[in-house]
This record gives C-alpha cells, sequence and structure tokens, in this order.
C-alpha cells in the first residue's frame, strides 16, 4: 500500500486542469487545418473546372465566394481564383485555348 501525504492530494487534478486548456487548442488548431487544406483542395478543383470553361469559351460565374483573374499567354488561357477572408486562398491554372 503507497502512503499518500495531504500535501499531494488533488496534484493531479490541478495539473490535468492545467493541461485542458492546451490540450483543447491543440485540437482545435488540428481541426482548424484539415478545414483550411479542404478549402484549398475545392479551390484547386474549382480553379481548374474555370479555367477549362473559360478555355473552351464557356461564361462560368464563380459567384460571390471567389475573386477571378484571368490572362492569356501565349496558346495558353490562364485563370486565378481567390478566396478572401481572414487567409486568403488563391489558385491559379493555365490550360490550352480551344482549337491551339
Amino acid at each position: 500500500m503507497r502512503w499518500v501525504s495531504t500535501s499531494d492530494k488533488g496534484a493531479v487534478t490541478a495539473e490535468t486542469m492545467l493541461a485542458f486548456p492546451a490540450l483543447v487548442a491543440l485540437f482545435a488548431s488540428a481541426l482548424g487545418l484539415v478545414s483550411l487544406g479542404l478549402k484549398q483542395i475545392r479551390l484547386e478543383f474549382d480553379t481548374f473546372q474555370f479555367a477549362r470553361g473559360h478555355a473552351y469559351g464557356l461564361s462560368v460565374d464563380p459567384g460571390d465566394e471567389y475573386v477571378v483573374e484571368q490572362w492569356a499567354s501565349g496558346a495558353l488561357s490562364c485563370v486565378q481564383l481567390s478566396r478572401p477572408g481572414p487567409i486568403v486562398l488563391r489558385s491559379d491554372y493555365c490550360v490550352l485555348k480551344a482549337g491551339s
């Protein structure tokens, strides 16, 4: 049997109380980074779709979610989409113009 002094009682509880907010913050940060990564993947996919439609001469509306910049570079049709917010996400994609 282990003898526990009265001064050690509650030490584990106190240490847990100090560590718990840090663990919650770490878990919330990890979830936030996963969410941000998924938004970037979606932005990359939408940029490709928008660039492909633009190269075919289609009128594609990205909505209010993105800011669009388009330019041509030789036989390439380039598009840059950016998603405004606290952390700005940006993606650009270039495809060959249709008929080139």
